[in-house]
C-alpha cells in the first residue's frame, strides 16, 4: 500500500509519476465514493485494474529457448563428440541417439511445464478478474468485479477479502 507520493533516491526525494496523491483521491471520491462519470474518466485515464501479463513468445521460440540451458548445451556437445568418435571408430551411433533422446526429452518436459504454468496463470487471472469486491460509489455500497475497480474507488474490505489493488488504507479496526 502506498503511504506517500514520493520515492527515496540516493540524495533526494523525487515524485513517483504513477502515484496519485491521497488528497486528490479523497477530493475526487468525496464522502460517497466516485460518481459514474468519475469512474469512466478514471478508467480511461489509468486503465483497467489488471496485472500486467508477462511478455509471451511463440511456442516454437519458447521451445528453442530451452536449448540455452547450460546442461542442454553440454549434452549437445556430447552428441557431437559421441557422433564423431562413433564415426571415426566405425561403431554404431546408439550412444549418440541415446543422448539425443535425453536432450529431446529434457527440453520437451521443460517446455510443457512452462506452457502449463502460463495457462494456469491465465486461468488464475480470469478467476481474479471475476472475484467481486465491495466499493463505495455514488453514495452506495456496490459489488463489482475486481478488474472494474478504478483509481479513486473506496474499497470496503473485511477479514478474508482479497485486496484488489494498491491503495491507501483510510481506516481499520483491530489491525
Amino acid at each position: 500500500m502506498h503511504s506517500s507520493n514520493t520515492t527515496h533516491g540516493s540524495d533526494e526525494m523525487t515524485e513517483d509519476p504513477d502515484l496519485v496523491p491521497l488528497s486528490l483521491l479523497l477530493e475526487s471520491a468525496g464522502e460517497g465514493g466516485l460518481d459514474p462519470a468519475s469512474v469512466i474518466r478514471n478508467r480511461e485515464r489509468f486503465g483497467e485494474n489488471r496485472m500486467t501479463p508477462p511478455r509471451r513468445v511463440s511456442a516454437w521460440r519458447q521451445y528453442l529457448g530451452k536449448f540455452n540451458d547450460p546442461i542442454i548445451r553440454i549434452l549437445l556437445v556430447a552428441v557431437i563428440l559421441s557422433a564423431g568418435v562413433s564415426v571415426f571408430q566405425g561403431e554404431n551411433l546408439l550412444d549418440t541417439l541415446g543422448i539425443i533422446f535425453a536432450v529431446v526429452l529434457a527440453t520437451g518436459i521443460s517446455f510443457l511445464t512452462e506452457h502449463r504454468s502460463n495457462r494456469e496463470f491465465d486461468a488464475l487471472q480470469t478467476v481474479r478478474d471475476k472475484t467481486r469486491v465491495k466499493v463505495l460509489r455514488g453514495g452506495s455500497t456496490i459489488t463489482t468485479p475486481m478488474n472494474e475497480v478504478v483509481v479513486g474507488d473506496v474499497v470496503l474490505l473485511e477479514a478474508g477479502d482479497a485486496v484488489p489493488s494498491d491503495g491507501y488504507l483510510l481506516t481499520s479496526l483491530d489491525m
